[in-house]
């Protein structure tokens, strides 16, 4: 099914300030931390970098990619959270159905590449059930800041929590 190989990243934790828009908050000082622990793990093995268009999300991917140009996408902001375009209207299949436009667009533009996806959880939840031929409503656990979901094109798949990051890297030379 896939073309190339994935890297989902839910963005790094974010700053709390109920002052700002959802999307324009920044990272705090552990998601700077928890970015440069993916950063030092995956050490410039990617050839495309997306992200969706929320501050935490581009920020989290300058900095596991600075060498790289950041390609931000709108269809990869999450339902609500006030935001114009996916105002939290959308179900949970026509977000499934998004996600899998966006995936589908990114592995036919990029066929065998690294692609690095930097999302957010409740996306991040429905691209695996994509990826993986899931139903759009099959439960999984929620996904915290900055763990990282590697899905080769051949079949593979490792799922790393930030404290077991290193066992990443050991893994993949």
């Amino acid at each position: 099914m896939l073309n190339s190989d994935l890297i989902l990243v839910r963005h790094g934790e974010n700053e709390i300030d109920f002052n700002k828009e959802n999307r324009l908050l920044t990272l705090s000082e552990e998601g700077i931390k928890q970015a440069k622990k993916v950063r030092d793990i995956l050490e410039g093995k990617i050839d495309v970098v997306i992200s969706s268009t929320s501050l935490r999300s581009m920020l989290t991917a300058l900095l596991i990619a600075p060498d790289k140009n950041i390609i931000c996408d709108n269809n990869l902001l999450e339902c609500g959270w006030g935001n114009k375009m996916h105002d939290g209207s959308e179900t949970d299949l026509e977000s499934f159905i998004r996600v899998k436009t966006v995936f589908e667009k990114y592995m036919n533009l990029y066929p065998d590449k690294r692609i690095l996806m930097v999302f957010h959880g409740s996306l991040m939840k429905l691209a695996q059930n994509y990826i993986e031929n899931k139903s759009f409503d099959y439960e999984r656990d929620s996904v915290d800041n900055c763990d990282t979901i590697f899905y080769s094109k051949e079949g593979t798949k490792k799922y790393i929590k930030v404290a077991e990051q290193t066992a990443f890297k050991k893994n993949n030379h």
